[in-house]
């Protein structure tokens, strides 16, 4: 299982799922390919949900809007898919919070395929 925070969400998150024993990758998008995509801010989401089909990512984030519709236009495509893991707006600021709500995940989905993961936290 891979997870790649986008831009809605602290990069300690990270620090804090591993406190927790989190075993999986976890990566901020700032720090993902270099931060190419976070460079590509406004440009759409289309090339790095792409890119994180194709890497099995499971994407956390804010985003219930954009994001969900994009993944629709990628899905039209035959693309592969991206999983998502979309975080209530009342918790975004709540590290703590996120960081549980990821290990919980992990534990019930470390075995799915991450386009199989869709879940609203």
């Amino acid at each position: 299982m891979r997870l790649l925070l986008d831009h809605h969400i602290s990069p300690r998150v990270a620090a804090a799922f591993k406190r927790l024993g989190g075993r999986c990758e976890v990566t901020h998008m700032r720090d993902w390919h270099g931060g190419i995509y976070v460079r590509q801010h406004g440009e759409g989401d289309l090339p790095w949900l792409r890119a994180a089909g194709r890497e099995q990512w499971i994407i956390v984030t804010g985003d219930r809007n954009t994001l969900l519709s994009d993944l629709a236009l990628l899905n039209e495509e035959g693309g592969e898919l991206p999983g998502f893991a979309a975080v209530n707006p009342e918790h975004l600021a709540d590290i703590g919070w996120i960081a549980r709500k990821l290990a919980a995940l992990e534990k019930a989905c470390a075995k799915q395929r991450a386009c199989n993961v869709q879940v609203f936290l």
